[in-house]
């Protein structure tokens, strides 16, 4: 944000010392550090083309159009870095006098932080790390803006190094020398090992070795930048991180420490033996610098690794290539332009506005990406998955997947990959393996803390790997690619031996389930295992009841093929069951006709034979008594029988409900099996009153309306039978046994 009020100061001759250099400085209103005030070199600075551009780069590259907050510049972040590399230093210069921080040591510092970002490109590490790789050209921003540091100083004919110079005697400070800038230039450009034994910078001594370390640290990633863009974009981004950097700056300490565990231990070899001094923190806020890295991880996941704002800078890097060839600024093409800083000046995040604009025909291809993000036509995340092979790329992925996509109709450019890492700043490290602490009584002595000295809850993996795959989506109909797409995708994962993607998984499970209530539905092995264990208790039944008569036998007979019939109605639609009930009732029709016939036919017999008939009559009915009560003592076992084959039938009941989900005509039979009989109960009585000789007979016995039936009498007791009804009576008994037997059974 540009400063709200700016403070002009008293003339420069009444400056005695650094002490009032804020005195021509400004003030700048910053939505997160409050009232900042500038030193009037890095005033002069910011008022340059080349700073001023940064106003046009947003700190999140392509993170406003998902969140609409992070809109953002690289300008106010630098102002930021730029304010708290002055305040650590100076706090490290209050608290331990003896380093012999300078004020020109301050101001170096401050100018680093100010410039840092002088080197991004637009849309920053989409232009980073998407368009310059595929251009094939090496490119760091770092070293970019070094570059274009140096090239500020001396374009205009140096004007800008003769008024930092005028500026500082001004001020009361002596003038930079070239050690200088060179400090400056290099705490801004690429940093180096300086764990080595030999030194690798010019400027300053190793004794001074910790000040290349407040801007970028490579050592264990803890600098004001770090401090600041989490500060200002969980702001941004509306996410109520506290991150407490004063805590940390009061509690820093300049150590020198070696490479090993932090002690001077003459028994340490190698790099051990080189000592560097290093920023150094108190034991106490171990905790504070673990959560700082938790939250940059955490900003990583939810906004700077967002997956539509990653499909949104995928696009933007296309439409660049795109237009790379035919698309200038200054005269140099996109990618050319980090070569010459003259152009490089005016590249920022307008260039997709000049493209959509620009009425080159041969930008057509370009400009249509741009306007598909205008008009949210995006890319769409098909899947995404983790895994642990940091080792990874993106060729890998590509030809690995593309190889279960052949021959699908899957076309390969509509694809496209990413592999996202999420760490806390240092790889798969542990970020304070490499920061060294102090303790309250031991000032000057460095140690290193494991983690279960701080806590036990703290992560075992700093980094994981997602991999995410998105397709080109025109329209509804094309669903079906994202289907393909998606289980080839999954393959993959099962040959690597990824986890599967989410909504793979929920898939897989819903199948696995069907798969088992269709194998559970299966007639020819499951069904039959039931119905095979109630005839084998049917079969132990019998066994137990040797001593039965032949006719309880037969029972048990029936019973056994009531069982098969069990199985075959199970089988059997409701139309083939129908079928049977008709045959059985012809039976029994032609069975009750036949009777009717003979009852008439006896019905004519003389007297005489009735007269005979009666006394066979009353010897049958002795007969009749006895047999009745030994069909009593069958229908007894018959019962317990039936009681068991009863449970039996439950079972396979239970069973074809529960596969009831799985097959449509399974439901059919159950509902059929349950109704049938109610319904062949009714057709029996409906038989039994098919004739009305029949009831007249069988009123006329009386005797056979509570009495069970007795299987069908030979033919010639008929004919020896001197009384109709007893005759009769034995038949119907007979037919009214089978009927119920066979039906109740089924």
């Amino acid at each position: 944000m540009e400063s709200l009020t700016e403070q002009s100061a008293p003339d420069a001759e009444a400056i005695a010392s650094a002490n009032n250099i804020f005195l021509k400085g400004k003030t700048f209103n910053d939505p997160f550090h409050g009232q900042v005030k500038v030193h009037p070199v890095c005033v002069r600075i910011i008022d340059t083309p080349q700073f001023q551009r940064l106003r046009h780069i947003k700190q999140l590259d392509t993170c406003y159009l998902v969140y609409p907050g992070a809109s953002h510049n690289r300008f106010e972040h630098s102002i930021g870095v730029c304010y708290l590399a002055g305040k650590l230093l100076k706090t490290i210069g209050d608290r331990q006098p003896g380093e012999e921080i300078s004020d020109k040591d301050i101001l170096c510092v401050e100018i680093a932080g100010l410039c840092h970002d002088l080197g991004q490109g637009p849309f920053s590490h989409v232009f980073e790390k998407r368009f310059m790789p595929k251009m094939k050209k090496k490119f760091t921003h770092e070293n970019i803006a070094r570059t274009m540091f140096e090239y500020m100083l001396s374009s205009e004919n140096g004007q800008l190094k003769k008024d930092i110079q005028e500026i500082l005697t001004g001020c009361g400070l002596s003038r930079f020398d070239e050690q200088d800038f060179t400090f400056i230039c290099e705490m801004i450009d690429d940093p180096k090992d300086i764990e080595k034994r030999e030194w690798p910078y010019k400027s300053r001594n190793k004794d001074k070795s910790y000040m290349y370390e407040i801007v970028a640290n490579k050592r264990n990633g803890i600098d004001v930048d770090k401090w600041d863009y989490i500060a200002r974009d969980s702001y941004m981004l509306g996410m109520k991180f506290n991150v407490d950097y004063n805590r940390c700056f009061t509690n820093a300490r300049v150590i020198k420490c070696n490479g090993i565990n932090g002690r001077q231990d003459s028994s340490n070899t190698g790099n051990g033996q080189v000592y560097r001094k290093q920023i150094c923190y108190r034991d106490k806020v171990a905790q504070d610098l673990y959560d700082m890295f938790y939250t940059r991880m955490t900003l990583h996941r939810r906004a700077y690794q967002h997956k539509t704002h990653k499909i949104i800078g995928m696009m933007i890097c296309d439409a660049l290539e795109l237009a790379d060839a035919h698309f200038t600024i200054h005269g140099k093409r996109i990618s050319e332009t980090v070569d010459d800083m003259e152009a490089y000046t005016y590249l920022n995040d307008d260039v997709i506005q000049l493209i959509i604009n620009d009425n080159n025909p041969k930008l057509d291809a370009a400009r249509e990406i741009l306007l598909d993000i205008m008009y949210r036509r995006l890319l769409k995340c098909v899947t995404q998955t983790h895994c642990k092979d940091k080792n990874l790329t993106e060729i890998d992925l590509k030809e690995g997947i593309w190889g279960y996509l052949k021959g699908t109709g899957v076309k390969e450019m509509s694809l496209h990959y990413d592999i996202v890492k999420f760490n806390y700043g240092m790889e798969d490290k542990n970020p304070l393996e490499k920061v060294r602490f102090y303790t309250k009584d031991y000032l000057d002595e460095p140690i290193k803390l494991a983690k279960n000295q701080v806590s036990y809850v703290l992560p075992d993996v700093f980094e994981e790997c997602i991999i995410r795959l998105y397709c080109k989506i025109e329209d509804p109909s094309q669903e079906s690619i994202v289907r393909k797409v998606t289980t080839a995708f999954g393959e993959w994962c099962r040959e690597k031996g990824y986890p599967l993607p989410q909504e793979l998984s929920i898939s897989q499970t819903e199948m696995k389930q069907l798969t088992e209530v269709i194998e559970d539905a299966s007639y020819d092995s499951r069904t039959h295992m039931h119905v095979s264990s109630s005839q084998t208790a049917v079969k132990q039944i019998a066994e137990s009841n040797e001593e039965a008569s032949d006719d309880s036998k037969e029972t048990q007979r029936q019973v056994s093929s009531s069982q098969t019939a069990v199985k075959q109605l199970a089988k059997s639609s409701n139309r083939e069951l129908l079928d049977d009930i008709r045959e059985t009732h012809m039976h029994v029709s032609s069975s009750q006709t036949a009777v009717k016939q003979f009852a008439k036919s006896n019905g004519e017999a003389s007297d005489d034979s009735r007269e005979t008939q009666s006394q066979v009559s009353s010897s049958q009915t002795v007969a009749v008594k006895q047999f009745a009560e030994s069909i009593g003592e069958a229908l007894d076992d018959s019962r317990e029988t039936h009681m068991h084959v009863s449970s039996s039938q439950t079972e396979v009941k239970q069973f074809a409900e529960s596969i009831g989900e799985a097959s449509d005509d399974s439901r059919q039979t159950l509902r059929q099996e349950s109704s049938s009989q109610p319904t062949v109960e009714q057709l029996v009585e409906s038989n039994g009153e098919s004739s009305e000789d029949s009831r007249e007979t069988l009123r006329q016995d009386g005797t056979c309306e509570d009495q069970t039936t007795e299987p069908f009498p030979e033919p010639a007791q008929f004919v020896t039978s001197g009384e109709p009804s007893s005759s009769l009576f034995l038949f119907s008994f007979f037919v009214c046994f089978c009927v119920f037997l066979f039906f109740l059974f089924i």
